[in-house]
């Protein structure tokens, strides 16, 4: 209240209200070592980003990879495409807590099947389902005998459906990315 006092509702919860505040929660999941070429749809040590507040000028400007504790190098770089989405503050409760269970739970990274964007898919659908990113890899030649077919969720795949999602707006990239 106005004097700093704790507001219960009636279940004894306090309550709580956000506020813009200009700021973006940026969560990854990356391996904790460098896959190797025959380690594509292995599952190996992940390295989660826990939910790391930032600016959207700082997401758009500079590497947000960097401060990780895996031992994969950042990506050195600012993001090529952001794509913002309205929430309500319980969309963004619920994205928050999607990505920390995930994150907590540790599961392993795998280059097809657990991967940057399938996480980030995975916390999307927690709020609008029905995302679907995923494309059909059919390796060919030599690597059909190391690699099963698979259906891959892929960054560019990523981009283009989250623009899709409805109150989607494009910050950064272009109006569509080529999926390769």
């Amino acid at each position: 209240d106005a004097d700093g006092n704790t507001i219960y509702d009636e279940n004894g919860n306090a309550v709580t209200e956000q506020v813009k505040d200009g700021t973006v929660t940026y969560y990854d999941l990356w391996p904790n070592d460098a896959v190797g070429s025959t380690e594509l749809q292995d599952d190996v040590a992940a390295d989660y980003t826990e939910g790391r507040v930032m600016t959207l000028d700082a997401l758009q400007n500079t590497d947000p990879t960097d401060s990780r504790d895996g031992n994969v190098s950042a990506e050195g770089r600012k993001a090529d495409g952001i794509v913002q989405i309205s929430t309500t503050s319980d969309q963004d409760a619920t994205a928050k807590s999607t990505a920390n269970d995930l994150g907590s739970g540790n599961g392993a990274y795998n280059a097809c099947t657990n991967n940057c964007s399938t996480f980030t898919q995975n916390v999307l659908n927690s709020v609008f389902p029905n995302v679907d990113a995923s494309q059909q890899v059919r390796p060919s030649g030599a690597l059909r005998l190391l690699y099963d077919d698979a259906s891959v969720v892929a960054p560019n795949n990523l981009y283009n459906s989250a623009l899709k999602v409805k109150g989607a707006k494009r910050v950064r990239g272009p109006k569509q990315a080529e999926a390769k």
